[in-house]
């Protein structure tokens, strides 16, 4: 049986699954940090047939290795729009008024002809601690690669925790994003 989707009220499904001030996190195993940054807490089912989950899912454009900052921000800024989310580029210390949440976006600093780039997104809504998630079947947490809370996602140090080298992020922006 072949289904047929409606691309707009698919989207808006996925919209009103998002919720970046829930408490728990459920989806563990299904959801990275750009999904947890959002606050699509989700099954792959849930957000049938957009089961990438990286920047430029929503908008139907494939962030291939290697991109730029330009191609990742422009991924992400499609995304929100189709997922009627608005955002604004702020500083890390922002104060958030009702409604609102920051996310920090980072990518790898150490990129090389046989290295692939990579992003990661950090998530801060009312109590001014940094939270991330590391990828499929982490949980998310408010530590950084040493340990510490993250307070600040242009200080803190975040590793890709690979294999057999760690590679640092660097931060890159903060937006503020609120659901329309």
């Amino acid at each position: 049986m072949i289904r047929i989707y409606d691309k707009f009220e698919t989207l808006n499904k996925i919209s009103s699954l998002i919720n970046p001030f829930s408490k728990k996190w459920i989806n563990d195993d299904e959801t990275n940090c750009y999904a947890y940054a959002i606050g699509l807490d989700s099954t792959r089912e849930d957000v049938y047939p957009y089961t990438g989950l990286n920047p430029g899912t929503f908008s139907d454009n494939c962030l291939s290795n290697p991109f730029t900052l330009e191609d990742l921000l422009s991924n992400l800024e499609n995304d929100l729009h189709y997922l009627g989310i608005d955002y604004k580029d702020v500083s890390s210390d922002y104060n958030l008024k009702p409604g609102e949440w920051k996310i920090a976006v980072m990518i790898t600093s150490d990129f090389s002809y046989d290295s692939e780039m990579d992003y990661h997104f950090l998530r801060q809504t009312k109590n001014g601690i940094w939270y991330h998630k590391m990828g499929l079947f982490h949980s998310p947490t408010m530590l950084d690669s040493r340990g510490n809370p993250i307070k600040n996602p242009e200080t803190s140090i975040i590793e890709t925790n690979g294999l057999f080298t760690s590679t640092k992020y660097d931060y890159k922006k903060t937006l503020c994003l609120r659901k329309k």
